[in-house]
């Protein structure tokens, strides 16, 4: 469903299962954890200059489009965590507006509720 609303607006999109985050996710430079990519079984490396969002133990996602493995959304998933992202070009109305229509997608398609809250990270290195 957020894939959806990606495809349609062009901002970056990403889920997380949040049975399968360990402690409180952050948005950094460097990252300091270990990556495995979607779809991989092995461990990646990641450039220092990078940013990205880790939880205590793993990275969950390099700059806003590369998914770790381990917290895939699966048909087994009843909590996620989604999150878009924007840029210069996107302001926060499009976002948010991005956000709603996503979170509406998923309610409609699978059920549940959403709770939301907003980060505003200006400016990044």
């Amino acid at each position: 469903a957020y894939n959806l609303v990606s495809f349609k607006t062009g901002i970056a999109f990403g889920a997380h299962d949040v049975r399968k985050i360990s402690g409180n996710p952050v948005l950094t430079i460097p990252m300091t954890r270990p990556f495995t990519p979607l779809g991989k079984a092995e461990v990646e490396g990641v450039p220092p200059s990078e940013y990205g969002c880790q939880d205590d133990e793993k990275i969950l996602c390099r700059l806003e489009v590369k998914q770790c493995d381990q917290t895939k959304i699966t048909k087994d998933t009843t909590s996620a965590l989604v999150y878009c992202q924007g840029n210069q070009n996107v302001t926060g109305e499009q976002l948010e507006a991005a956000l709603d229509e996503a979170t509406a997608k998923i309610i409609t398609y699978c059920g549940g509720t959403a709770n939301k809250f907003s980060v505003r990270v200006d400016h990044v290195g």
